[in-house]
């Protein structure tokens, strides 16, 4: 059962982790994690998140990343 989604402030600190379902693999080689980071640093851009640190397993992955100064809004 997931975890509760945590209250967003501007400019918080947060551990997200994404796990494959039945901790199935996510990443199935290099260039899977290189597509990852990738398109996590266009998205971190546009949204002007920073990623302090980052960790890529292959069922697994977990980023520590600060929000920007506007919380974000479900639309």
């Amino acid at each position: 059962m997931p975890r509760q989604a945590s209250i967003d402030a501007p400019d918080a600190l947060h551990h997200v982790m994404i796990r494959g379902i039945t901790r199935s693999a996510i990443f199935y080689d290099a260039a899977d994690k290189d597509r990852f980071i990738d398109r996590a640093e266009a998205v971190f851009g546009e949204e002007r998140i920073a990623c302090y640190a980052f960790a890529l397993l292959s069922n697994h992955a977990h980023l520590l990343v600060r929000t920007g100064t506007t919380p974000w809004q479900d639309s």
